[in-house]
């Protein structure tokens, strides 16, 4: 059956050069008692409402099996309704934990993860104090025979970013600075221009109407049209750079968005002049 604990992700985060997040040392699982709803457990009746004590083993916890099903697992923006799997993954998947193994020191009784995130939402999530971690999991409750329950063959499913845990901010990675990598983040050009731009138009896009998007998308042709058309004057006595000829430009992005967005204030203007001839 699926089951979560949580923990905190901790402060130590590297910043990639494409804007990606990685969160290192993060624990995601503890040997140790916890306590759980009886109904959490797979228990019913009177003991569904019941706190029931479960168990889990340094040995289960930190078997081979337990802790290569975490490694490359998805991370998740809060939990899924259910185990994710190949036909869903692609809606709840934001990155993925690697280097999965048990701790040392003082963290020798945790599991304990590299949570690699690519998704812009939960990264700013996180570095807005998102901070807590839930991993879902299937497992096996045994009863010890004397009320209490042991966790057997554990094997992870995904690990989520939530606001509130089970084991609340107990764990935390030391750290508290963003480290940036020495080398400069990558020229945006080529591909990654186009990306910026891409994403400039869905913010024009973004609570407009299918008819209203339509003609952006053909203002914004036209200008890209526009833009391509005109001869590129390259500087005296420098060559072409490399990949020039395929990439877009900052000045060209800024061209493009001028002219999208003077057509839109045109479109505005004669709209507003509309309504107020309406209620002459």
């Amino acid at each position: 059956m699926i089951s979560y604990y949580g923990y905190t992700i901790s402060p130590n985060q590297i910043e990639t050069g494409e804007g990606f997040l990685i969160c290192r040392n993060v624990p995601i699982a503890r040997t140790g008692d916890q306590e759980y709803l009886g109904r959490e457990i797979g228990l019913s009746g009177q003991n569904a409402e019941r706190m029931i004590i479960v168990h889990r083993s340094p040995e289960e916890v930190f078997s081979q099996a337990a802790l290569a099903s975490f490694e490359g697992k998805p991370a998740t923006n809060d939990h899924p309704p259910d185990l994710i799997g190949p036909d869903d993954v692609g809606m709840y998947e934001k990155g993925h934990a690697q280097n999965v193994h048990r701790g040392t020191g003082e963290w020798a009784d945790y599991m304990v993860a590299d949570l690699h995130i690519h998704d812009r939402e939960l990264i700013d999530a996180i570095q807005s104090g998102k901070r807590e971690i839930s991993c879902g999991y299937e497992c096996e409750y045994v009863p010890n025979g004397d009320g209490t329950y042991s966790q057997k063959n554990i094997r992870g499913n995904h690990v989520a970013v939530v606001d509130r845990g089970r084991a609340g901010k107990r764990a935390a990675i030391l750290d508290s600075e963003i480290q940036k990598p020495a080398a400069e983040p990558p020229e945006r050009k080529g591909k990654g221009m186009k990306h910026t731009f891409l994403n400039l138009f869905g913010l024009a896009a973004k609570d407009k109407t299918p008819e209203e998007i339509a003609k952006l998308a053909m203002d914004t042709a036209d200008a890209m049209e526009e833009e391509s058309s005109k001869p590129k004057e390259e500087k005296a006595g420098e060559g072409k750079k490399e990949g020039g000829s395929e990439g877009m430009d900052e000045s060209v992005i800024d061209s493009i968005v001028d002219k999208v967005l003077a057509r839109m204030l045109e479109e505005k203007a004669a709209e507003s002049q509309e309504e107020k001839k309406g209620s002459l």
